[in-house]
């Protein structure tokens, strides 16, 4: 371990990025060329998550959104863009998230996926880019996580674009920090500790503006797709717990705290109660951190992380997130000194979005969230750190102060 923290030179990451690149380059190339009829060789179809957003979207155009909450209905209408599926998909999305896609099912798949994907990755780079001013492009373009979500036809590049640039824009434009936030109903379990951080900065203005923008958001959707819609969407919600609880999902794609205790063994309360006591902790974290004046990048990398380690549901696509908080923390430790154990931290969970299906077919330790819960730790201490020297220059300030009233 101490030998790879001391091989992380910026070299030897550009040339880790150059074989990042190529070996997924080259991978890809070859995935699409054996594949079939939009099926690869395994029977999986290319960009298959993609497909049901397609699906979806369709029906809403049909006027009838809420069919896309019916898995054989919605199914049914996938095989128009590819034929040979036979994963059965489902849809647990909010209306919201419909609304935005509403628009792509007046295109054929392929054009539609592509819109989709490249508008999507364009915005994240773009933010991720803003947010990591001085790290070369060529790392970040390196990311394992982009091409996660690439070829899953995913939309971890559109939640992550709107976590990353709310948090960059917080202390500059807190209206239209508020806006994005609010945006995120369309996964809301991700954005859950937005608000908490919110309450304890005191950011009033960007909290009241985030609940408008989701409620907003969300009669506007209800009403343009039908209040059927919605509801049927909030009825459909216990269907999704039930998968995640008796493993109905893909759970070796799934890197939760709670997926992964069940995958162990753990009976469902028990691992009910492990993951809510966690997600108690990680919120106290960061209401805690969030009331403090340090940098708003460290601030975010808490945030961001805990989001992932807080909820439930979660994919190895929505690790397209972490990329935000590793670059923040390596900004940070290129700036002020590396700490222990951070260097080697911020390299596996650069690859992590990649390692999380094998690591779970080879173990049924809790190998990605230990992960994510290291990279919160070196977050945190990073912030504690800060706040301990802003407070020691402040009192430094005052000690050498000496106003001309305390002379007599």
């Amino acid at each position: 371990m101490a030998i790879i923290e001391m091989s992380l030179t910026r070299a030897r990451l550009l040339a880790y990025a150059r074989l990042t690149l190529i070996t997924f380059l080259v991978t890809g190339l070859a995935w699409v060329w054996l594949s079939h009829n939009r099926v690869d060789i395994s029977g999986n179809p290319l960009g298959g998550d993609f497909s049901v957003f397609w699906a979806a979207a369709k029906l809403a155009e049909a006027g009838n959104a809420t069919e896309a909450y019916d898995t054989s209905r919605l199914n049914e209408v996938q095989r128009l863009a590819i034929p040979n599926v036979e994963a059965r998909y489902g849809w647990f999305y909010p209306p919201n998230f419909l609304l935005i896609l509403w628009p792509l099912s007046k295109l054929d798949y392929p054009v539609a996926f592509w819109i989709f994907m490249l508008a999507t990755a364009g915005a994240y780079f773009f933010i991720l880019h803003r947010a990591a001013e001085g790290i070369p492009i060529l790392f970040l373009m390196a990311f394992p996580g982009f091409f996660v979500n690439l070829i899953q036809g995913q939309n971890g590049f559109l939640t992550a674009a709107l976590a990353g640039l709310s948090i960059l824009l917080m202390e500059r434009r807190p209206r239209l920090a508020g806006i994005l936030i609010g945006l995120m109903i369309i996964k809301p379990h991700l954005a859950v500790l937005f608000p908490i951080s919110l309450i304890a900065s005191r950011s009033w203005k960007t909290l009241g503006i985030a609940a408008i923008t989701a409620v907003g958001f969300t009669v506007l959707s209800s009403h343009v797709l039908g209040w059927e819609t919605f509801k049927t969407f909030m009825d459909n919600l216990h269907i999704a717990r039930t998968l995640i609880e008796g493993g109905g999902l893909i759970q070796n794609k799934m890197p939760s705290v709670f997926v992964t205790l069940r995958r162990a063994g753990l009976p469902i309360n028990l691992a009910w109660l492990a993951h809510g006591l966690l997600g108690a902790l990680v919120a106290l974290t960061v209401f805690r951190t969030w009331k403090t004046s340090v940098s708003l990048p460290l601030k975010g990398a808490i945030l961001m992380t805990a989001s992932l380690l807080t909820t439930p549901y979660l994919y190895d696509y929505d690790l397209a997130w972490l990329a935000f908080p590793i670059l923040w923390v390596i900004k940070s430790g290129c700036q002020s000194g590396w700490l222990p154990m951070e260097r080697i931290t911020c390299f596996l969970a650069w690859y992590l979005p990649i390692l999380v299906l094998p690591l779970a077919k080879l173990t049924e330790w809790p190998v990605a969230p230990f992960l994510l819960g290291l990279l919160l730790w070196i977050s945190i201490r990073r912030c504690i750190m800060a706040g301990q020297a802003t407070e020691k220059t402040r009192l430094s300030h005052a000690g050498n102060h000496h106003p001309s009233s305390d002379i007599v």
